[in-house]
């Protein structure tokens, strides 16, 4: 007979549903969260209800935020005049651990956010657009389609420098490469 223990096996199975993490790391972390330490758990179960409840996109760049407008959107110290277009919300908030960007962003996580980034383009009076998309083919014809959406505006059109190989995610760059690519970014 195998042994089971079937609210153990649904946490395992949540945590395995998480992208990046495997198995025997769903069982270490349901293990601690339920028997190591259940006040742990308790607190996870109580900040993932809160973040669960209260976390929207913003209703402007697309990020996350607790409100209809981000902090960076609304923070009247960021450059507004240069607008960092990534694919996925999480790459905000390594960017923003790197401490190499302040200006805007906005997440471009489908083409039929285009007219959404020339409205955000054209709100916030923004001169240049800075890709930091994984450096891949298809991330270069994107970037070329939405300069051509975009010319019209007359906008600097960079793109993150040298520090990223090919084909790596931001979320999986050292924080030092990420900020020198930041602050190398080139004209496309």
């Amino acid at each position: 007979m195998k042994f089971r223990l079937d609210k153990f096996d649904r946490l395992v199975e949540s945590f395995c549903k998480i992208g990046g993490i495997g198995r025997k790391s769903a069982v270490k972390y349901a293990y601690a969260v339920s028997v190591a330490s259940p006040a742990l758990g308790l607190n996870l179960s109580f900040a993932l209800e809160e973040a669960a409840r209260s976390l929207v996109r913003c209703g402007m760049c697309g990020g996350v935020s607790e409100a209809n407008e981000c902090p960076v959107c609304d923070d009247s110290t960021r450059e507004k005049n240069v607008v960092c277009v990534v694919a996925d919300a999480r790459e905000i908030f390594v960017l923003e651990q790197s401490g190499s960007f302040n200006g805007l962003y906005f997440v471009f996580d489908s083409r039929e956010r285009l007219a959404d980034l020339a409205n955000f383009v054209r709100h916030f009076g923004v001169r240049e657009v800075f890709f930091a998309f994984v450096p891949n083919l298809a991330n270069d014809t994107l970037m070329m389609t939405i300069e051509d959406a975009l010319g019209e505006f007359g906008l600097v059109f960079t793109k993150i420098a040298q520090g990223i190989p090919n084909g790596v995610a931001i979320e999986n760059i050292d924080l030092l490469s990420l900020a020198r690519a930041v602050n190398e970014r080139r004209e496309i």
